[in-house]
């Protein structure tokens, strides 16, 4: 059942971007909820342009309109939300929070989960399943997560059909690494080619457990 929401909800948005670009019209909730559902389906492409967009409302009209810091609503100071409050019980100047951190849950997640591509696959990250977002069409995303048992980190950068992916993980720590293999001609592992055509030609080694 969820996953005919879900696709009911990316099919929904599928048609509605033609027309109403790629403005958030979701609230503190949906918003989170929104980029969650999104990054779990890999539409990471889908996600970027929601968040560069300067199209207000957006996380980029915030940043058009010199935000340092998340607002409270979609509002800058001055407009529509709290003015109207701040004329109606005669306080000028009271407007809406301009320090808030209750916007930023799910495009904070989806920078390091999503984009990154960690994920904790059991307790205390004993292991992590790295699936970047490569569908973002970004060229190089860079980032990590501190954990209990040290610190996780994935950089990687995409250049002319080539993809360059290096990561960095605690002692004792298992990553399962998931790669989108259609259009992959070769992989390699420290200079090593150990998949061609989707097909392993090397016996896995330095660090590496299993290729499926």
């Amino acid at each position: 059942k969820q996953a005919d929401v879900l696709n009911a909800l990316l099919t929904a948005i599928e048609q509605d971007k033609s027309s109403a670009g790629y403005q958030i019209m979701t609230g503190v909730v949906g918003t989170k909820s929104l980029y969650d559902a999104l990054s779990q389906y890999n539409k990471h492409d889908i996600l970027y342009q929601m968040t560069v967009s300067k199209a207000k409302p957006s996380f980029g009209y915030m940043l058009d309109t010199d935000a340092t810091t998340l607002r409270e609503h979609w509002d800058k100071a001055t407009e529509t939300f709290m003015k109207d409050l701040a004329d109606e019980i005669g306080v000028p100047g009271y407007y809406d929070s301009q320090n808030h951190c209750m916007f930023g849950g799910g495009l904070a997640t989806w920078l390091y989960k999503g984009l990154a591509g960690i994920n904790s696959s059991s307790a205390g990250y004993s292991e992590v399943t790295i699936r970047p977002g490569f569908e973002s069409g970004l060229s190089n995303v860079s980032a990590s997560v501190s954990t209990y048992r040290g610190t996780v980190s994935v950089d990687w950068t995409y250049e002319n059909g080539k993809l360059d992916l290096k990561i960095s993980l605690p002692a004792n720590t298992k990553a399962i690494i998931l790669l989108p293999m259609q259009y992959v001609s070769a992989l390699s592992e420290s200079g090593t080619v150990i998949i061609r055509e989707n097909r392993a030609v090397s016996a896995p080694e330095k660090g590496i457990t299993a290729l499926a």
